[in-house]
């Protein structure tokens, strides 16, 4: 199987935060849209290594379409990805940027889709799923955003976390 020429490095929730509605009223046989609010930020950078880095960040918000109608959650998530492309891909970099526009939003997307599936399956209203969207639009926009060039930005916050070592725990009191 081939692989596409962008992948992502690493993938992560930066903020999940979801609150119940106590006065949410489930209506039987009858499903809901609602609104759904993006905000995306992205970076372009290179490691140590020399490898081009594309870091996008995707904030999204759920509203209701009517004040009449609430949701049965107060949601909004953050998720961010980085993102490299094969050492073979000798793609130009306005390429590069359409492929983190396009396939890059659609992974974090789905990845937020999942996250807001799971937590909300945990709360007392059942799961609620973040809306397919068209997610050419918002790739439009991150693409026709501007980018600065590596050799202006500094590279993509690489995440270095000292792990964490556990200490036996103590007899004392």
């Amino acid at each position: 199987m081939d692989f596409a020429p962008i992948q992502p490095v690493q993938l992560w929730v930066e903020e999940l935060s979801m609150k119940t509605n106590p006065n949410y009223q489930a209506e039987v046989g009858k499903t809901r849209l609602f609104k759904v609010d993006f905000k995306v930020h992205s970076e372009e950078g290179v490691n140590p290594e020399g490898q081009l880095l594309y870091k996008v960040r995707l904030g999204v918000t759920a509203e209701p379409f009517e004040p009449a109608h609430p949701l049965p959650y107060e949601l909004s998530i953050t998720v961010s990805s980085v993102f490299a492309f094969a050492d073979n891909a000798t793609l130009p970099r306005e390429e590069r940027i359409r492929f983190v526009g396009y396939s890059g939003l659609s992974m974090i997307y789905s990845f937020a889709r999942d996250a807001v599936l799971y937590q909300t399956a945990l709360g007392p209203h059942g799961r609620m799923i973040l809306p397919s969207v068209n997610i050419g639009v918002l790739a439009e926009q991150l693409i026709n955003a501007e980018w600065v060039p590596p050799e202006e930005s500094p590279a993509p916050s690489k995440r270095t976390r000292k792990r964490a070592t556990r200490q036996p725990a103590s007899a004392e009191g």
